[in-house]
């Protein structure tokens, strides 16, 4: 059951943090193969019951019963009756649910927050995200191709020779969504729509490889480098940087003398820049990860810690595994057990086994 949990919260690192709202302060536990949460104090707030449980995302959280997937509030009432074989979270007022009949794969359908189905007017959902900008996007039952649709049931096809793959990250963000033309067998360049699946012209570069609209501000790779477009396709930071990272927090994530450019891991030296891409955390040879409630992940010799805004380590790294802050707790792994910790490093809730 731990690993269910895990699973759930490497998905919500990943993808969840674009949603900056105030959330219900509970957090998964588990024990004994059975889910409750504790509030930020480490205190349980609802008892260890459940099959399986999620986070809070605007004021619900999923549920397992009797192997189906439901909704509870924070005051463990069943909100939405446990029907659905899986589940994404609320996001805009609806939810991905899926479920699966007999001989048939896995379809998927959106509910509304009393677990009323959206009527999309579409057929059989074999693939579908979360819901951004009032824009999901999804695909029909046994086919390839995705498309984007509204809440409304609008739906909305990408231009001929623009395609996404099916990918948990894939979703709008900031009304404009990344995605990728054909140029030939194996080669593709980055484009941009908007909501209504046209193309965005500004965003027609030839730059070899550009990441999501972040805060107002796009990576760019040019000639070995990554440096920082607006949203009118202007540099505004000139690609100086072995690798970046979007901006979060209003920092970004910087590297320097690295000889590797994937993702944040490898050699080098790593700080933080502002939008006028001067250093405000200088460059130190240690790996860091973006902010998150204030702090950023970093490790030193395989071990995890966190630094604050101002470069000074505050939890030293000294965990085998470790998740961002999320809502005021991390999620670390520590002589084996996993527990949670508050932002001064203390531990709050433990995992005995």
């Amino acid at each position: 059951m731990r690993f269910v949990l895990l699973v759930f919260i490497t998905s919500i690192f990943s993808v969840s943090l674009l949603y900056a709202q105030k959330e219900t302060l509970l957090f998964p536990v588990v024990k004994d193969g059975k889910y409750g949460y504790i509030n930020i104090k480490g205190d349980i707030a609802i008892s260890y019951m459940y099959d399986d449980a999620h986070y809070f995302f605007e004021g619900l959280a999923a549920v397992k019963q009797n192997n189906k997937y439901g909704f509870i509030n924070s005051s463990n009432k069943i909100i939405v009756e446990p029907q659905f074989d899986t589940v994404k979270h609320f996001s805009e007022g609806v939810c991905a649910v899926g479920t699966f009949e007999q001989d048939k794969p896995l379809q998927w359908g959106y509910i509304d927050k009393k677990g009323i189905a959206l009527n999309l007017h579409l057929p059989a959902i074999g693939y579908a995200t979360n819901f951004s900008s009032n824009r999901a996007i999804v695909a029909e039952q046994g086919y390839a191709d995705l498309f984007i649709i509204s809440k409304q049931g609008k739906r909305y096809d990408l231009p001929t020779g623009l395609y996404c793959y099916e990918d948990e990250r894939i979703q709008f963000s900031e009304g404009v969504l990344r995605v990728q033309k054909n140029m030939g067998i194996g080669m593709f360049q980055i484009v941009y729509v908007d909501t209504n699946a046209t193309l965005i012209p500004e965003l027609n570069t030839n730059y070899g490889d550009m990441g999501d609209l972040v805060q107002g501000l796009i990576t760019f790779y040019d000639n070995g480098k990554y440096g920082f477009l607006n949203n009118k396709g202007k540099v505004i930071i000139n690609a100086d940087f072995d690798t970046v990272c979007a901006f979060s927090e209003g920092l970004a994530l910087a590297c320097t003398g690295r000889s590797s450019v994937e993702g944040a891991s490898g050699f080098g030296q790593y700080g933080f820049i502002d939008k006028n891409g001067k250093w405000i955390i200088n460059p130190q040879p240690l790996k860091c990860y973006p902010f998150q409630n204030g702090y950023a992940r970093i490790e030193v010799n395989g071990k995890y810690g966190f630094m604050n805004t101002s470069g000074t380590v505050v939890v030293p790294a000294e965990y085998e595994a470790a998740y961002d802050f999320f809502r005021g707790l991390a999620y670390v792994k520590k002589e084996g057990h996993w527990e949670y910790i508050n932002t001064t490093g203390n531990r709050v809730w433990w995992q005995s086994f």
